[in-house]
């Protein structure tokens, strides 16, 4: 069991800014209650991110059977599932019990549940009303969701790691993950497994993208000589985006298709997925790209990167 006092809401949360509405006004102080009760018993994160992945799996089941009592039953699971995602890292960060196979372990749950519930949501459209616009309108919905949420992840960790002088971001890059392997193969098999197998793949892949929409990208090779005039400077010129992005990320995701999937809606999913989160992606990215350049720019100003590098890899 955890020894002390249980850590005040604001030591166990992440910045407002790369927070959503619905983790920062609902989710987020839920986890803090139901992380004040585990504090106390030998309750781990992994255990309560497997009491969410098993919540997500059920969820996804319900959309199968897809009768009234079970479409309800998904959607209020499914939202479980996302308040369980917050307690974890809640608990976590309150235990000092942060580690790459949790990390992993969550991201390998998120993908779990997301595939599970998007398949059963997408049974159960198609077995209702056999739409070929429905069907046609699944691919892009999976796929710009996972975009969605990668590019969200990424400017999350950028924005932890400029502004927390005092803490930087939630994890490792790609690069700096995987010289850390053998680290990882010391904690186990399992741990191993995980961090080269789920971890540095999803990095990797993530950066992949994130060179794609954004080429100059503020963190990637880049090392900053961090301040506070950095901080101020990063938080001005990419606070926009950064609000634009939460919006697309993972609670938002769940509250949208577990509350279409409650109502038997989940045709309102695909149409808000597919058209308003996209616009919303769209326009992130493009103000990203300009944010982007202006502040190296402003970090050249400061003295904070080598000369040229704003323009350097201009596209």
């Amino acid at each position: 069991m955890s020894g002390g006092a249980m850590p005040s809401y604001a030591a166990v949360m992440k910045s407002r800014e790369v927070e959503d509405p619905v983790n920062w006004y609902l989710n987020r102080p839920l986890a803090y209650g139901i992380t004040w009760l585990l504090f106390r018993t030998p309750v781990t994160p992994n255990a309560v991110t497997f009491g969410s992945l098993f919540a997500g799996v059920l969820s996804g089941a319900a959309f199968f059977v897809g009768s009234p009592e079970a479409m309800i039953w998904g959607g209020a699971l499914l939202w479980v599932s996302s308040v369980l995602d917050c307690v974890d890292g809640v608990l976590a960060r309150a235990k000092n019990m942060q580690s790459q196979f949790g990390r992993a372990l969550d991201g390998t749950s998120d993908m779990i549940v997301g595939a599970v519930t998007v398949l059963g949501a997408f049974f159960h459209i198609w077995q209702k009303d056999h739409s070929l616009l429905h069907a046609a309108l699944m691919i892009p919905a999976a796929v710009t969701a996972n975009l969605h949420l990668s590019a969200f992840d990424y400017y999350k960790e950028s924005w932890l790691r400029m502004t927390r002088l005092d803490k930087g971001g939630e994890g490792d890059d790609a690069a700096e993950l995987a010289t850390k392997l053998d680290d990882a193969r010391s904690l186990g098999w399992l741990t191993y497994v995980t961090t080269k197998h789920v971890l540095l793949p999803y990095l990797e892949t993530q950066q992949n993208f994130i060179r794609r929409v954004d080429p100059r990208s503020v963190r990637e090779g880049l090392v900053v000589a961090r301040s506070e005039e950095t901080k101020a400077a990063y938080e001005s010129l990419n606070f926009v985006p950064m609000r634009l992005f939460t919006y697309i990320s993972l609670g938002p995701h769940c509250l949208l298709m577990g509350l279409a999937g409650a109502f038997d809606r989940l045709d309102l999913y695909l149409y808000v997925r597919v058209g308003l989160m996209n616009v919303l992606f769209f326009t992130a990215v493009m103000l990203q790209r300009r944010a982007t350049v202006a502040t190296l720019e402003r970090f050249e100003a400061l003295g904070a990167v080598p000369q040229g590098t704003a323009t350097a890899g201009a596209s």
